[in-house]
């Protein structure tokens, strides 16, 4: 809808090797940074289950395009009880480390909002540098 400025663009978040899709939405958006991030990953989302760094690496694609004071909303699915302690811990990490940053997961619901605050940091740390 042209009139309203809503656009859908089409791509694979999971190929963490292609930024087309990331380059697509700044594109669309006319700037490198936005306030609202909803991302819903309920396609390919066992190869997820397979590498959890494919999340952390989209959660840090998305969370570099957030305004400061930005939301994201990232909807994951229901993945197995080991995959949803790392993202736990996960999250753990970043608020012990940037209390700045909220971060609330339902791993019930397969599902993350982020709050990044004023005084966060522009970029996450890779978790292997959370977790070393």
């Amino acid at each position: 809808d042209n009139a309203k400025h809503h656009s859908v663009i089409q791509g694979d978040i999971l190929d963490i090797q292609n930024p087309r899709v990331f380059k697509d939405v700044t594109s669309k958006l006319g700037t490198s940074k936005t306030a609202l991030i909803i991302c819903r990953m309920m396609g390919p989302v066992g190869s997820i289950n397979k590498n959890p760094y494919i999340l952390d690496r989209i959660v840090r694609n998305w969370y570099k395009l957030l305004n400061q004071n930005g939301l994201m909303f990232i909807q994951f699915g229901l993945l197995s009880v080991k995959f949803n302690t790392m993202v736990e811990r996960w999250r753990d990490a970043i608020q012990e480390r940037f209390p700045e940053i909220d971060i609330q997961i339902s791993t019930t619901d397969g599902v993350m909002r982020l709050h990044k605050r004023a005084g966060a940091p522009e970029k996450l740390p890779p978790a292997t540098q959370l977790f070393r």
